[in-house]
């Protein structure tokens, strides 16, 4: 009998303990964890993304970890994310465009644990009409698409005297924003030539790497453009190679090796610290470009928002109108290196908190509980231009 009133007298104060601390935990508020899917934990985005969600996780009520996803297997992408949500995270935000199958079977997760999905510098392109779900909160793209970034580098070569171009890229069908680059800046090139003497032409090449006779194709594996590719495109008088990824890094080890004095000019977007020796207006490199870390408020707000039950009031009603533009900052010369190494997170030696493009407090407003709008968060990212980050204007 004393061995049954003691199990009793347990159970009793077990159930009290529970209940107790129920009822301290009902009364504050939850402290979520938010998962980021990164496509690398090195480099100076992602220091920089690393140094603001620290300076903002306190203020703003929030853990955080991250996670490497795989950008060649989609599968091993949704196995990470689904032991994140079991492990007690409530919010994703992937750098990852992850396949419509395997979205579909982590979005089944993400309702089971009351978690939320959003994108971080991608596009959502696979998504489709599970965009219209609301446990998918949206996405901000990585620069523009196509062909806004093949006018952007237009517009810098057409003030040299450049005029033979070759085209380099990554598979479309893993970057499918660069759809649509080349053709626009042989559109503009078109219309430049039908009305000047200095007329651009394009180098062509044959075999299974030029996915169009103007366009090499580069591999993930390939860790340098091959030799004889830039030799053959330095034999046929190729100026410069228009890059509508980021494939610089590759592009210069054979050009850094051309001994004539006059290498193939390099004009990309994307960004590496380590080829920053060969940029200037009298080096290898003349473009970097890279959209900046703080696009981050944008999944991070709206996962809050979602969690502590608040929406926008003029938040969108269609999946697609989740998706934002994102802007590259291209920097085309020695000023704006400077300037971007003195005001930005991303392009500064040490990718300080005290160099960001917005505080934790001005993103802080951005919440739905303290008057925020979408808007107002569309607003904010539109202003986030190369003039404005670069120098502030």
């Amino acid at each position: 009998m004393k061995n049954i009133f003691k199990k009793v007298a347990i159970a009793a104060v077990a159930a009290t303990t529970v209940v107790s601390l129920a009822s301290c935990g009902s009364g504050q508020e939850e402290t979520p964890r938010i998962t980021v899917g990164v496509i690398q934990d090195y480099g100076n985005n992602f220091v920089a993304m690393k140094n603001w969600l620290d300076e903002a996780k306190d203020k703003l009520g929030f853990t955080w970890d991250y996670v490497l996803m795989d950008s060649r297997n989609d599968a091993n992408n949704l196995t990470a994310l689904q032991n994140k949500l079991n492990a007690g995270t409530r919010g994703i935000i992937s750098m990852v465009d992850m396949q419509k199958t395997n979205l579909s079977a982590l979005l089944k997760n993400i309702e089971a644990n009351d978690a939320y999905y959003a994108g971080y510098l991608q596009d959502m392109t696979n998504a489709g009409e599970l965009l219209d779900n609301d446990r998918i909160l949206g996405t901000v793209t990585d620069g523009e698409s196509g062909p806004a970034r093949g006018e952007a580098l237009f517009n810098q070569i057409v003030n040299t005297t450049y005029r033979k171009v070759v085209f380099a890229q990554f598979p479309s069908a893993y970057f499918p924003a660069v759809v649509g680059a080349v053709d626009r800046f042989k559109e503009l090139a078109t219309a430049y030539n039908s009305n000047h003497d200095d007329k651009f032409t394009y180098f062509e090449g044959t075999g299974d790497k030029y996915v169009a006779p103007d366009t090499y194709q580069m591999t993930f594996q390939e860790s340098a453009l091959p030799d004889a590719v830039y030799n053959e495109w330095k034999a046929a008088d190729v100026q410069a190679v228009v890059s509508v990824n980021s494939l610089a890094k590759r592009l210069v080890a054979p050009a850094a090796k051309d001994t004539s004095g006059n290498p193939i000019k390099i004009y990309s977007v994307g960004w590496d610290d380590e080829i920053l020796p060969n940029f200037g207006e009298d080096k290898i490199i003349r473009t970097q470009a890279q959209s900046q870390a703080e696009y981050i408020i944008y999944p991070l707000i709206q996962i809050l928002n979602a969690i502590k039950g608040k929406k926008y009031s003029d938040e969108p009603t269609k999946g697609e109108d989740k998706v934002l533009t994102g802007h590259y900052i291209f920097v085309t010369s020695q000023a704006d290196l400077s300037a971007g190494q003195e005001n930005t997170m991303n392009f500064s030696q040490d990718h300080a908190y005290s160099k960001t493009i917005i505080t934790v407090e001005k993103a802080q407003e951005l919440l739905a509980s303290n008057g925020g709008t979408f808007a107002k968060m569309k607003e904010t990212l539109n202003s986030f231009t190369s003039q404005y980050v670069l120098y502030r204007k």
